[in-house]
C-alpha cells in the first residue's frame, strides 16, 4: 500500500464482512489443535481434572484478551489492529474456546456418553454429598512442604504422618524453580519483555488455588459448594492445587529466563550456602540424637533440604560465566531434585504377585460388610501411612473387592467412585437383612485378617425361578418391598417393568439354557443397568427390575434359550458423533496444512 491514509488501498484488509470474520474464526489451525488436547485430556477418564483446568484455561483467555494490545490468537490481531476493542476480542476468543471445547466433546462423544449416563444412575446425579466432598481439603501445615517434601515422613518410608494422603497434598516443585518464581514477582515492574498484568494473573491464581484446596479449613471452598456450579460433584479439594502448580511453574519460567548475573544475587546465595550448611548440621545432630518418630523425621528433612538448597545457591553463585553450560546444570539439577522427591509416589510390586494362589479357593461370590471392608481397607491395606505394611500374599488374601479379579472369584463389593444409587440402596438394605445375601448369590463372608466364612445354609444361586411377582412403578417402592419383614424372596420377586431399546449395537451377551415345568419369572443375580435387553429364544422379551437391582424376564413353560444382551444406546450415538467428529478434525487440519503451509 502507499503511504497516502486516504488512498483506497489502504485500507485495512480486515474491513471484510461478517460472513468473511466468521470463517476466519472457524477455519483456525489453533482452534484444531486446543479442540485435540482438550480430547486427549477427557478421553484421560479424571473428570475433576478436566474441569479445573478448563476453568484454569477459561479465567487466563478473558485475561490475556482484556488485556490491551494483546491478543489470544495471532488471527485476531489482525483484526484488532483494525479497531476490534477488548471487549469484542474477548467475545472473540471466549467463542473460539466454547467451539473448541465443543468440538472436544464430540471427538470424545463415544466415552462422555457412557459416562453421562452412568453419572445420572448414580447418588452423585445433583450433588455429591458435602462431608465426601471436603475429604481431603489441604492440611495447612503442608504448605511447609513446599520447601521440605518430606518433613511429615514419606509412606514409602513408613514413617508418614501428616493428614490423609500424601501424594493428593504434594506441593514441592522444586526450591531452585521456587527461587525462579519469587524472581518473578519481585522484578515484576522491571520485567519489559512479560506484561506486569500477567504476573498479577499468575500470582493471584498461585493464591486463589491455594485456598480453595484448604477446602473445608476455609470459608472460600464451601462457599463455592454451595453456589459455584461444578465445585459440588468432586471430592479432594486439594487437587485444585493444580491451579497453583500452573501458575508457579509459568512464574519460574519467566523468572529463569530474566535471571542475570549480579553481585548482590553472589552476596545472597554464600548467605544461602552458609544458612544450608548450618541447618545441614542442625538436622545431623537431631537425626543422631533424637529417637521419637516425629522429630526424627523432620530432621532428617532438614539435611535433604539443606543438601539442595545448599547447590541451588552454589549454582547461582557461578553462574553465568559459562551461560550454556550454567542451563544445562541448572536443568539436570532441577529434574534430579524433582525426580528423587516424586519417583517413590509410584511403588511397583513383583510381577510373581500376579500368578500367586490365594490361601483359600473360594466359589460363589463372596462379600465384605462395610465396616469389614473399611477396616481391612484402610487400617491394614491402604493405610496412607505406609506403602508397604502387607507382603503381596497377604494383600492377594485380603480379596477385597477388585482384587479378587486376580483370584478369578466374583465379589458382591465395588471399589469404584461412582456406584449406581441401586447398588448402593440394595447393599445398604442387603447389610440389615441378611436374606437378601442369597438375592445376590453371596455364597462366603469375608472378615478382617483374612478370615473367610463359608454361608453352608444360604439358598443363593445365580438364576432363580419365582412363580409369583409383586409388580411395583418405582425404586422408592421396590426398595420398601424388598426391606420389608414379610417380604418371601423364596416365593415372590419384586419387578419394576422398563422399555428395551432396540436399536444400538451389541457389545456383549450371555446366555443360559433352561426348562420350566410351570410359567415362572428367571431372575438373574446380574445389576440392571440402561442398555440390557433380553432375547428369548432369540426374540425380544419384556425385561424387569428385579427386586431393586437384578434382572428378570417372564419365561412361559418348556426348555428355552436366555440370551441377555449389553447393547447401550448411549455407546452407539457416542461412537457415531466421535467418528464423524474425527472424520471432520482430520479433514480441517488436512486443509490448514496443504493451504496454509
Amino acid at each position: 500500500p502507499t503511504s497516502n491514509p486516504n488512498h483506497p488501498t489502504t485500507q485495512p484488509s480486515s474491513h471484510q464482512s461478517p460472513v468473511s470474520n466468521l470463517k476466519l474464526l472457524i477455519t483456525n489451525y489453533h482452534l484444531l489443535i486446543l479442540s485435540a488436547l482438550i480430547s486427549l485430556q477427557l478421553l484421560a477418564g479424571h473428570a475433576q481434572s478436566s474441569f479445573y483446568t478448563l476453568l484454569i484455561a477459561a479465567a487466563w483467555l478473558c485475561w490475556r484478551s482484556l488485556k490491551p494490545k494483546q491478543d489470544f490468537y495471532r488471527s485476531l490481531d489482525d483484526l484488532k489492529k483494525a479497531g476490534i476493542s477488548s471487549l469484542q476480542s474477548l467475545i472473540l476468543n471466549l467463542f473460539k474456546f466454547s467451539l473448541a471445547v465443543l468440538f472436544a466433546l464430540c471427538l470424545t462423544a463415544v466415552q462422555l456418553l457412557p459416562t453421562y449416563e452412568l453419572l445420572r444412575e448414580t447418588p452423585r446425579a445433583s450433588s455429591a454429598d458435602y462431608d465426601f466432598v471436603m475429604t481431603y481439603s489441604l492440611w495447612g501445615w503442608r504448605l511447609l512442604t513446599a520447601i521440605a517434601p518430606d518433613l511429615f515422613g514419606h509412606p514409602a518410608d513408613g514413617n508418614y504422618w501428616g493428614y490423609a494422603t500424601y501424594w493428593e497434598d504434594a506441593i514441592y516443585l522444586g526450591i531452585m524453580p521456587l527461587m525462579f518464581a519469587l524472581y518473578a514477582l519481585i522484578t515484576a515492574r522491571r520485567n519489559k519483555k512479560i506484561h506486569l498484568g500477567d504476573i498479577v494473573f499468575l500470582f493471584a491464581l498461585a493464591i486463589i488455588s491455594v485456598e480453595l484446596a484448604l477446602g473445608s479449613n476455609t470459608p472460600i471452598f464451601p462457599f463455592f459448594y454451595r453456589y459455584i456450579p461444578g465445585f459440588n460433584f468432586f471430592q479432594a479439594p486439594a487437587r485444585m492445587l493444580i491451579g497453583y502448580t500452573f501458575a508457579a511453574s509459568l512464574l519460574a519460567g519467566i523468572g529463569a529466563d530474566q535471571w542475570k548475573e549480579s553481585n548482590r544475587k553472589r552476596y545472597w546465595s554464600r548467605l544461602g550456602i552458609a544458612g544450608s550448611i548450618a541447618m545441614m548440621i542442625l538436622g545431623i545432630v537431631g537425626a543422631v540424637t533424637l529417637t521419637d518418630v516425629r522429630p526424627l523425621t523432620i530432621a532428617t528433612s532438614l539435611i535433604g533440604v539443606a543438601a539442595v538448597s545448599a547447590v541451588t545457591f552454589i549454582l547461582t553463585l557461578n553462574q553465568p560465566t559459562a551461560p550454556k553450560r550454567w542451563v544445562v546444570f541448572t536443568i539436570l539439577f532441577i529434574a534430579v531434585d524433582l525426580g528423587i522427591s516424586a519417583i517413590r509416589l509410584n511403588p511397583t510390586i513383583d510381577s510373581s504377585f500376579y500368578s500367586l494362589p490365594p490361601s483359600e479357593n473360594l466359589s460363589g461370590r463372596t462379600y465384605q460388610y462395610d465396616q469389614d471392608e473399611y477396616r481391612v481397607k484402610f487400617k491394614e491395606y491402604v493405610t496412607f501411612k505406609n506403602f508397604y505394611s502387607l507382603t503381596p500374599q497377604q494383600i492377594r488374601d485380603t480379596f477385597l473387592p477388585n482384587l479378587t479379579v486376580l483370584n478369578k472369584v466374583e465379589s458382591a463389593n465395588n471399589f469404584d467412585p461412582l456406584l449406581t444409587e441401586r447398588y448402593v440402596n440394595f447393599v445398604k438394605a442387603m447389610e440389615g437383612n441378611p436374606r437378601l445375601l442369597d438375592l445376590a448369590d453371596v455364597q462366603t463372608i469375608i472378615k478382617p485378617i483374612r478370615l473367610v466364612s463359608p454361608r453352608v445354609d444360604s439358598k443363593a444361586s445365580r438364576l432363580r425361578v419365582i412363580p409369583q411377582a409383586q409388580i411395583v412403578s418405582s425404586p422408592q417402592e421396590s426398595l420398601a418391598a424388598i426391606s420389608s419383614p414379610t417380604f418371601d424372596p423364596d416365593s415372590t420377586v419384586v419387578l419394576e417393568p422398563i422399555r428395551n431399546p432396540q436399536s444400538a449395537i451389541p457389545l456383549t451377551h450371555h446366555a443360559s439354557r433352561i426348562t420350566l415345568d410351570r410359567d415362572s419369572y428367571v431372575i438373574a443375580s446380574y445389576s440392571y443397568y440402561p442398555g440390557w435387553r433380553v432375547l428369548i429364544d432369540g426374540q425380544p422379551s419384556q425385561l424387569f427390575i428385579a427386586d431393586h437391582l437384578f434382572r428378570a424376564v417372564f419365561i412361559p413353560k418348556g426348555e428355552h434359550t436366555i440370551t441377555f444382551e449389553y447393547a447401550p444406546l448411549s455407546f452407539t450415538i457416542g461412537l457415531i458423533i466421535s467418528v464423524v467428529s474425527l472424520v471432520i478434525w482430520v479433514m480441517a487440519y488436512w486443509r490448514q496444512r496443504v493451504f496454509n503451509g
